[in-house]
């Protein structure tokens, strides 16, 4: 989910369902700011770096792969 859909839905949620009003907003903004923070860090924590530099120094050998990335089309 984005964080611009986290947000949405924190606001949306404080705003109407609480009517916090105003300040249902900002913390609605706050609150998605923090959850994506949170789901970002958990990412960050388990993705396996040292396979990631495995995966890129095979890429970088690989005469086929070279001066190619995957995000190239």
């Amino acid at each position: 989910m984005s964080k611009t859909a986290i947000s949405a839905l924190s606001i949306w949620a404080l705003v109407f369902n609480v009517r916090l009003q105003v300040k249902g907003i900002w913390i609605g903004m706050i609150l998605g700011v923090v959850l994506q923070l949170l789901a970002l860090c958990c990412m960050t924590i388990r993705t396996d770096w040292d396979g990631q530099v495995k995966k890129s120094l095979a890429r970088k050998s690989d005469p086929e792969t070279i001066g190619r990335t995957p995000w190239r089309f």
